[in-house]
């Protein structure tokens, strides 16, 4: 979380909207969403659900989506003061396809399926 708050006064965005700059570099093209603003997917639908487990039986918790996703209330929220609202901690929703092209960045040690180096 310390480390967005950080991205976002170095920035002077929002983590999100920093974040969507990155995201798109490794998505190659791709046509599902990836994103750390879960109001800005437009297929929810198929948005995977996290599971609790309750008093014996397996609930879901955590983006069970029935209707829309509602956005949050962002009118007096301040760039640099709590990064953590988007979830740099692990709050990247992906296709398991995005997830794919980061790896293999990643593994490549900052470069691209396409060549292009994201991270030095």
């Amino acid at each position: 979380m310390l480390a967005g708050t950080v991205v976002e006064i170095v920035s002077q965005k929002r983590f999100d909207v920093y974040m969507q700059g990155v995201v798109e570099q490794f998505s190659d093209g791709l046509k599902e969403n990836a994103t750390y603003n879960v109001a800005r997917i437009k297929d929810y639908k198929n948005l995977g659900t996290i599971y609790v487990g309750s008093g014996g039986k397996w609930v879901p918790r955590i983006d069970n989506y029935t209707a829309t996703i509602p956005e949050r209330n962002l009118t007096f929220y301040r760039i640099g003061t709590n990064g953590g609202v988007f979830g740099p901690q692990g709050g990247l929703r992906a296709s398991v396809r995005h997830l794919n092209n980061y790896m293999y960045m990643y593994i490549n040690k900052g470069v691209l399926k396409n060549g292009k180096r994201l991270l030095s």
